[in-house]
């Protein structure tokens, strides 16, 4: 009987000091959350920018060295050809007729000249892919 009477006397302050205890350990665990929190996302954005900036360099180092690539077969098939090679590989827009054809009081090939003739529907998809 008097060792339950000491734990009934002792229960509140032990309960109490249990209390006091357990508040401590969860402030100390959330400032510990909150000084880890931070620390992670900033490295997260670092590495994230980071991947980002060398990724783009990649992209961008890769679509040169494929037009460096594409300009060098270029000039190889066109040195294959021969003399005539700038003829032949010139675009209509690049060669320009020797004499300039008139219909009636319009030139044609210019803006609001002759109609095309080829089919509707050709012209309609040729205007879709050339987007």
């Amino acid at each position: 009987a008097a060792v339950l009477r000491a734990v009934a006397r002792n229960f509140a302050a032990a309960s109490a000091e249990f209390e006091l205890r357990e508040a401590l350990f969860k402030e100390m665990a959330v400032a510990q959350t909150y000084k880890n929190s931070i620390g992670p996302w900033i490295q997260t954005g670092i590495i994230a920018l980071i991947a980002s900036y060398a990724l783009a360099r990649g992209v961008s180092w890769f679509v040169k060295s494929m037009k460096d690539w594409e300009v060098e077969q270029e000039m190889r098939e066109m040195s294959q050809m021969g003399q005539d090679a700038l003829f032949l590989v010139s675009t209509p827009v690049d060669a320009t007729p020797l004499e300039e054809h008139r219909l009636g009081d319009r030139r044609v090939g210019s803006r609001g000249g002759r109609r095309s003739r080829s089919p509707w529907l050709a012209r309609t998809a040729g205007a879709l892919l050339d987007r």
